[in-house]
């Protein structure tokens, strides 16, 4: 969208739409970068919070000093070359590679999981005075909100989607069964079991 607006700069209403969709576009990476942070280390969450941003605020402020404090440079060309810079920066991400998912280009190293990619943060004092268990339950909840998968031996909690069917089946199930009860017709009537 950023590489849009350099190109379509001669018509008003078309770069205020442009702007509005490369806006849009800003706050679904910011929102995609900083979604990765817990995924890169559970323990120092709030020191790789630290680092992203400000990592970002430098980013602007280059992007700024590159593309738009020269005079003879129009700001659509600012705006051309600062989308072109952000495809290619961008493209970086496809290189993320995790031990226990992989990434793009590479399948997960066997033997790893996410219980020891996050528990290998702390020491074995750390671990004995249970500092580990946070960590460990958000990898629980990760892994049990992709897959069916327990991990360790432990009965694998089931998550709000799969509660909400069995609920809905329960439902349906008690409806089969001749629930009869119904509301009265000025709340919208109905069974109720």
């Amino acid at each position: 969208a950023c590489l849009l607006v350099g190109v379509v700069h001669n018509s008003l209403p078309a770069t205020v739409v442009m702007l509005v969709v490369f806006s849009f576009c800003c706050q679904m990476g910011c929102g995609a970068v900083f979604g990765i942070v817990p995924f890169v280390s559970k323990r120092s969450m709030g020191t790789v919070t630290g680092v992203v941003a400000a990592i970002a605020n430098l980013g602007s402020a280059v992007t700024q000093a590159a593309f738009f404090s020269h005079p003879d440079v129009p700001a659509y060309t600012g705006f051309y070359w600062m989308g072109a810079s952000v495809i290619c920066l961008s493209a970086a991400t496809s290189l993320l590679y995790w031990p226990m998912w992989g990434g793009m280009f590479g399948a997960k190293k066997p033997g790893t999981s996410e219980e020891r990619y996050y528990i290998s943060e702390y020491s074995s004092g750390e671990r004995a005075a249970g500092l580990h268990l946070p960590a460990l339950a958000f990898a629980h909840e990760a892994r049990s909100e992709r897959d069916d998968v327990s991990c360790c031996g432990t009965p694998r909690r089931p998550t709000w989607r799969q509660r909400w069917r069995q609920w809905r089946q329960q439902r349906q199930q008690q409806g089969e069964l001749g629930c009869s009860t119904t509301l009265a017709p000025a709340h919208g009537g109905g069974s109720v079991c």
